[in-house]
């Protein structure tokens, strides 16, 4: 083989390279499914927070088809250096199998593979489990009755001038969580809306 089709082949090589690892794991691995909507109630005020308060580390944590991280991925916001999803991705619908697959699909269709870090575990598993200080944690839970002990778990996770947030202020078990939680751990209470905000005093 002569120089010049040794140095063709090499080039050849580095760009189908490039091209496989153009999109990380697990997302370069999974069947893509045609994408779905993505719209959450409370985009707008997501983006305030993070313009506001140069927001850099974000957990999303279950929120429905992850639209929230998805949502933050989208507008590019220049101070965010992580974004992360975490959810179990289980359902007792069967209709409801491929919600994970579902996912990856949606950021991978949405060009966000190397923005949103998916981690697949429940909420208090992951707060158990990671290290991660976070500057803005979404609580996608709307179980006023297991609400509480969620906030508690990544209260720890929340960084000095950090917000928890979440939506359904509206559900009287939600507002007794959130109002209990705010109590135990010292945290100021603010409402917009059908939002809930905690943030340290």
């Amino acid at each position: 083989m002569s120089i010049h089709l040794k140095k063709c082949f090499i080039a050849l090589m580095l760009c189908c390279g490039s091209a496989l690892m153009a999109i990380s794991q697990p997302y370069a691995s999974v069947r893509a499914l045609p994408s779905s909507n993505n719209s959450i109630f409370d985009g707008y005020a997501i983006g305030f927070l993070i313009n506001n308060n140069n927001y850099a580390t974000i957990i999303d944590v279950g929120s429905a088809g992850g639209e929230v991280a998805r949502t933050i991925a989208q507008q590019n916001f220049p101070t965010i250096s992580s974004l992360y999803n975490v959810s179990s991705w289980t359902s007792l619908d069967p209709s409801q199998k491929h919600l994970y697959q579902q996912f990856l699909s949606n950021v991978i269709s949405e060009g966000s593979t190397e923005k949103i870090t998916s981690i697949r575990m429940n909420s208090l598993e992951a707060a158990d489990a990671l290290n991660i200080i976070a500057d803005l944690i979404y609580l996608g839970n709307t179980d006023g009755t297991t609400l509480h002990n969620e906030i508690v778990a990544w209260f720890s996770h929340l960084s000095a001038n950090g917000t928890i947030f979440g939506t359904n202020w509206s559900d009287h078990a939600i507002q007794t969580a959130v109002t209990i939680a705010a109590s135990d751990l010292n945290l100021v209470l603010r409402i917009v809306d059908n939002s809930w905000y905690l943030e340290r005093s």
